[in-house]
């Protein structure tokens, strides 16, 4: 993990100074780095585990005042929401970046001092959705429809900080099948990225609300749905079928 971040703060560096000489846009500097990245990730691929998420392993937040590129998906109240895929044939990366503000390739880079890396600690406690809710600033959200004998076990509050910015609500079935929703509270610009591998991955891009959400779908038959809309992250997960994972989704109230 330090290995990781420490690659990041070069390449933040290097993009940061080169782009007085070059004509750069903020998106093409963004670009770059993640096309470093994504070559880092691929001589790393034989020490992923064979799911390949790393998510749990390098979910490193990355604050950077507002350096991100425009929103071609989700525009609410001045809020743009980013997210974008790449690939180089073995690894997928699929990026999240949130801005309150409208990018322009004419404004003046922040001081690099201020972009910053942090590795996160976090604890959780599992309780009632009365009890979570009561926890959180933010309002929890649920579905209103499930599929088959689905229902709400314990909803899990994760606290970073002595903050609580996160919620994943659990659900079983009769068989035992689990269902989570992940909601991840943003209120500031941020930028995170999940990395898979393609050998046992399959990523595409479905329509969800009006807008767009990325489906991941693993050889074992699980899938991931990710999006996001103003201030919130979201992650749906289970062993469902792509259309009531969906249909989930778009319960949500």
């Amino acid at each position: 993990m330090k290995d990781h971040e420490k690659k990041w703060q070069e390449w933040l560096k290097e993009d940061y100074h080169t782009s007085k000489k070059l004509p750069f846009s903020k998106e093409e500097n963004w670009n770059q780095i993640n096309d470093k990245l994504s070559k880092s990730n691929q001589k790393k691929k034989r020490l992923l585990p064979k799911k390949s998420l790393l998510a749990v392993a390098v979910f490193v937040l990355i604050i950077v005042g507002s350096v991100f590129a425009n929103s071609n998906q989700i525009q609410a109240f001045d809020w743009f929401v980013n997210i974008f895929v790449t690939s180089d044939g073995e690894m997928t990366q699929i990026n999240q970046t949130t801005s309150e503000e409208t990018s322009s390739s004419e404004q003046a880079l922040p001081d690099f001092d201020k972009i910053t890396t942090e590795e996160v600690q976090e604890e959780s406690r599992n309780m009632t959705f009365e009890e979570a809710q009561a926890e959180t600033d933010f309002n929890i959200s649920q579905p209103s429809f499930l599929p088959g004998t689905y229902r709400l076990q314990h909803v899990e509050v994760v606290d970073r900080h002595t903050e609580s910015y996160q919620v994943l609500l659990h659900y079983t079935d009769d068989d035992g099948e689990i269902l989570k929703l992940t909601e991840t509270y943003q209120p500031n610009d941020f930028a995170s990225a999940k990395v898979v591998d393609n050998e046992n991955t399959k990523v595409k891009t479905v329509a969800l609300d009006g807008g767009e959400a990325r489906l991941i779908v693993f050889d074992d038959a699980s899938k991931e749905l990710i999006w996001s809309t103003p201030q919130m992250n979201w992650l749906l997960e289970g062993t469902v079928t792509e259309e009531h994972l969906l249909e989930i989704a778009e319960s949500i109230e």
